[in-house]
């Protein structure tokens, strides 16, 4: 692929990746504050998030496809920002580009088996007489469950999904795809993935970088996107600095240019 149909798959693409930055933002967004409100005052012991899983079923499948569907989605936008990265930077390792699409899917399997455990463990739970409904029986039955099993699990779909991100991120940075600010808030995103196993905190700061995925997509970046995305070679995406002094020049250049005499009016006849 020459570099105007690297360009021309980028124009055509941008579009449906942008939709998918978009919906695994609005999603975590979504499945974040409906969690949070099932949560109350929060939780504070085994027994309480136990309960609080167990209580209502619905809402915790509708939580769990939320972030599912997510994840999926993220793997639209990690792959186009890979396979604009790699033709202008070839160093980037082939395994970013199949952690884009592995890294999501063994994410949201492992996230999918974590759930239906504390969903199975929750619903037992709460099955039991009010009087047995301890602190103690509580991690008991956690402790006999394979819920400790299942977090393993979920930690390697959590260290694929987070490498896709720090290496698709550090690449496309260093293609000038990305400016420094939103590569290194790319590479953050992917270690809180690993770093909350079970998605304990708020997705702030993924959800920020995936709108603003989208906005890049869409090159409605303000001020405009850096050179690499129109070039289709390995540019530095400029500083504000470097910015200002361009539009400074610019407007110098504009001021210097000398303007075009105005047409003068015709005369009119005067009547008699």
């Amino acid at each position: 692929m020459n570099r105007e149909q690297q360009l021309e798959w980028e124009a055509r693409w941008g579009r449906p990746a942008a939709a998918a930055a978009v919906g695994a933002a609005i999603l975590l967004a979504g499945s974040f504050a409906l969690d949070t409100s099932l949560r109350g005052t929060g939780v504070s012991d085994a027994r309480d998030a136990l309960q609080e899983i167990g209580g209502d079923i619905t809402s915790r499948i509708i939580i769990v496809l939320a972030n599912v569907v997510a994840v999926l989605a993220m793997a639209g936008a990690l792959t186009y920002l890979y396979r604009a990265t790699r033709p202008r930077r070839p160093e980037t390792p082939p395994a970013a580009g199949v952690l884009a699409i592995a890294g999501p899917v063994l994410y949201a399997a492992a996230f999918v088996a974590l759930s239906l455990t504390q969903i199975k463990i929750g619903r037992e739970f709460v099955a039991l007489p009010a009087g047995f409904r301890t602190v103690d029986i509580a991690e008991s039955v956690i402790a006999d469950s394979a819920l400790r099993t299942v977090q393993l699990v979920v930690l390697g779909g959590s260290l694929a999904l987070g490498f896709a991100y720090v290496l698709i991120s550090l690449g496309a940075m260093r293609a000038g795809l990305l400016s420094r600010f939103m590569g290194i808030l790319g590479i953050i995103s992917g270690v809180l993935f690993v770093i909350p196993v079970l998605g304990s905190g708020p997705p702030v700061v993924a959800i920020f970088w995936l709108g603003a995925m989208a906005v890049l997509f869409l090159d409605r970046w303000p001020n405009g996107r850096g050179p690499a995305w129109a070039s289709g070679q390995p540019e530095p995406w400029p500083s504000q600095m470097e910015m200002a002094r361009a539009r400074e020049a610019q407007v110098q250049r504009a001021q210097a240019e000398p303007q075009e005499p105005a047409a003068a009016k015709p005369r009119r006849k005067k009547r008699r």
